[in-house]
């Protein structure tokens, strides 16, 4: 079984979890599936980690820039991504946010790795994406690239999390 979709990987992380090894399941643990999807604690991992990840806030703070993003912290499947303007931003802007978190607002390409890590996780595959239209959060025009260094970077990342199956990082290449 290889599941495909972000709101099946908990659900078979959790079936691997009781019914391994009647069944072959290309899945990462669940510990390691809600570290990659909880956006504040994926931050702070690769952080610690000492990987460039975008500062990550679970409260309005003064740390922000005068032009930051509020977005769900575990995504739920319909993009609630938002950008705001310090002068006029009040907490009724996010009402509609189950557990918000706040980013400073990066300007660069956006881009997606897809990758494939082996049932060991020692055989990762992957193909570097420039999200060139993207629409309420999904890309629908894409370019192929090759870039050694986020490659290696992708791969240590993929590493520390132990991933495993279909995977896809996205991130946003600035000026640094």
């Amino acid at each position: 079984i290889i599941p495909t979709r972000d709101p099946e990987l908990l659900f078979w992380s959790k079936f691997d979890e009781i019914y391994h090894p009647k069944y072959k399941i290309i899945i990462s643990n669940l510990q390691n599936l809600t570290i990659a999807e909880d956006k504040l604690i994926f931050s702070e991992t690769l952080q610690k980690h000492g990987h460039s990840a975008i500062q990550t806030y679970n409260n309005f703070t003064d740390k922000l820039p005068s032009k930051f993003v509020v977005k769900e912290r575990i995504p739920t499947g319909n993009n609630k991504t938002k950008v705001f303007y310090k002068n006029v931003f009040s907490k009724n802007l996010i009402a509609e946010y189950d557990n918000p978190i706040f980013q400073p607002f990066i300007e660069g390409d956006e881009i997606s790795i897809d990758a494939y890590g082996s049932f060991n996780s020692e055989n990762i595959f992957l193909i570097c994406r420039y999200r060139t239209h993207i629409q309420n959060g999904e890309s629908f025009v894409t370019k192929t690239f090759s870039n050694p260094a986020i490659e290696k970077q992708a791969y240590e990342i993929l590493s520390i999390l132990n991933l495993k199956g279909p995977i896809m990082l996205q991130g946003i290449l600035d000026r640094k």
